[in-house]
Order: structure tokens, then C-alpha cells, then sequence
């Protein structure tokens, strides 16, 4: 399978509408991670419309969900598709006179905040919330990342056998995969019969991006020292995770106007501790939160 190249894709979203027609809150956009899609937010989304009545985009970046799948799949290509996104799919009158907030979990995030840094005369981004993500190069990765996606490519390579069609094949995929990352072979509708292969086949031909971990590692080292100072930033940290340096400071470099809440959790710390997260940032978004820069 060879995939097309494209510098610039138009992405898949929801969008939940505000019921409130002269709305003035701040438009919500929601960035899913790595192998994730607009269903990772699907419980956050209902918890937010409860409380804050605002329109809520979710998309699905190239190569998840029902987005396009090409060629290549960095920071900046991804950052560049956002951006088409923002200004092809949100009133800029809106943009102008509310502003965005961004919700950003893992690879969502680090996309989100380049993205912020490169258009930050243009978005109007008024508040970040980064979910386990800091803005450098991340030179490891949780266990369970790196672990499930050795998974994923043993079943889609027939490694490990999962038999299409089979009784209970949805069940041992999530019971291996759990759901966040199992979901990629129930999304794809030929697995739920027998085919010649005998094995699983994954949505995403991994094996078309040999050096995708390692790229995902990254951040650009060529971005203008850009301070985001008008951008508040809320940093959830997984200190169960090894994403973060114990130099917050490092997180000062382009948004001075940080806060660090730590969690007692892993990478997933929205899902580990669910109540807690959506709480802290629930509370930020609608100017409630009490904790101090670290």
C-alpha cells in the first residue's frame, strides 16, 4: 500500500454548537493523540457541554479517524494542516471577537503548540490546556505507548494471530489493546470476517512510517523565539509518565504564562483519573483555577 503526499489535508471534525445563539465564550478545539481520534474526547465533550455553553470542534489529524491517510506525518505537516483547518473551518469573525481554547492530549498537544507558536498573531489562542506534553523533544516514551504499538504490529503482521470474523476477535483485541488503542482494528469493517490473510489488519499501515516514533520524539529547532505571553498554558503532568523534564523552566522558552498541575497517574491521566483532570480543567477554562506557576 503506497499512500499519496500531501502537504496540506482537510481534516475530519465534530462540532457540538453552542445553544446559546449570542455565545461569547471562547471556541473549544480538541486535539487527540497518537492512534487516538475525535471519539478520545467523546466523554470530555459531554462534560464540557454541560458546563460550558460554547461550540466544540474535534478533528481527527491526517492518518486517524476518518481524516485522509498520507504522506508525511510530522509536527509541522501536522501543525499545517490545523491551520488550514482553523481558517477554512471557523468563522474568523469568531476567532477575532472570541478567541479558541485548546485541549490537547499527547501528540494532539505538541501539534496544538507549535501550532500556537507559528500563528500566534493570527489564532487569538487564549488558553491551552496540554495533557502530558511539553514543548521540546520528548526523548522517551511512556511504557504502554511503545508497548502497544509492538502489539498492533505483531497482529497486523500475523504475528500474533486474532482471527477475523472469529467470535470473539473484537474482545481479544481490546483485552490485549484496551480500547484507545484496539479501537484501530475495529474501525476496519473487514476484520469482522475471514479473510486470506487469516490475521488482523490494522487502519493505519504503520509499517509505511519505519521512523514515525522517533519523529514524534521531535520539536522543530528552526521556530522564531516567539513568546506567547498572551496565551494562558495549563500543563498536566503524569509524573508516572516520562514526558516532562523536572525543569519547568525549559516550558518558559514560548509560554512564560504557564501552570504546572501534577497527577499521580501515567500518560493517560485523563483516562487514570478522569474526575480530577476534567475538574482542573474545567475550572481553567472558565478562570476558576487556583494553582500557582511552579
Amino acid at each position: 500500500m503506497t499512500l499519496p503526499w500531501r502537504q496540506v489535508v482537510d481534516l475530519s471534525y465534530n462540532l457540538i454548537k453552542s445553544t446559546n445563539t449570542n455565545c461569547t465564550k471562547p471556541i473549544i478545539l480538541n486535539l487527540h493523540g497518537f492512534l487516538g481520534s475525535k471519539n478520545t474526547f467523546h466523554v470530555m465533550n459531554k462534560v464540557i457541554k454541560e458546563q460550558i455553553s460554547t461550540d466544540i470542534y474535534t478533528i481527527d489529524f491526517r492518518n486517524h479517524g476518518k481524516s485522509p491517510q498520507s504522506y508525511p506525518m510530522t509536527y509541522e505537516v501536522m501543525s499545517n494542516d490545523l491551520d488550514h483547518f482553523i481558517k477554512n473551518k471557523i468563522d474568523p469573525d469568531m476567532i477575532k471577537d472570541r478567541g479558541i481554547n485548546i485541549i490537547g492530549f499527547s501528540m494532539g498537544a505538541k501539534v496544538g503548540l507549535l501550532n500556537t507558536v507559528k500563528s500566534y498573531n493570527t489564532h487569538n489562542i487564549k488558553k491551552f490546556v496540554s495533557i502530558d506534553m511539553p514543548p521540546y523533544v520528548t526523548p522517551l516514551y511512556p511504557t504502554e505507548l511503545t508497548t502497544s504499538v509492538e502489539l498492533i504490529n505483531e497482529i497486523d503482521q500475523g504475528k500474533i494471530i486474532i482471527k477475523p470474523g472469529s467470535k470473539r476477535w473484537r474482545e481479544e483485541c481490546l483485552g490485549m489493546l484496551g480500547w484507545y488503542f484496539g479501537s484501530g482494528f475495529l474501525n476496519v469493517k473487514e476484520n469482522a470476517k475471514p479473510n486470506k490473510t487469516g490475521h488482523l489488519k490494522y487502519y493505519l499501515p504503520l509499517h509505511e512510517f519505519p521512523s514515525l516514533l522517533d519523529d514524534l520524539k521531535q520539536w522543530p529547532v528552526n521556530l522564531l523565539p516567539t513568546k506567547c505571553s498572551d496565551t494562558e498554558v495549563l500543563f498536566l503532568r503524569g509524573l508516572k509518565s516520562p514526558m516532562f523534564s523536572e525543569d519547568y523552566s525549559l516550558l518558559d522558552e514560548h509560554f512564560p504564562n504557564r501552570k504546572v498541575v501534577e497527577f499521580s497517574a501515567g500518560h493517560s491521566l485523563l483516562f487514570e483519573q478522569f474526575d480530577k483532570a476534567s475538574r482542573v480543567i474545567l475550572d481553567f477554562l472558565e478562570d476558576k483555577d487556583q494553582t500557582k506557576p511552579l
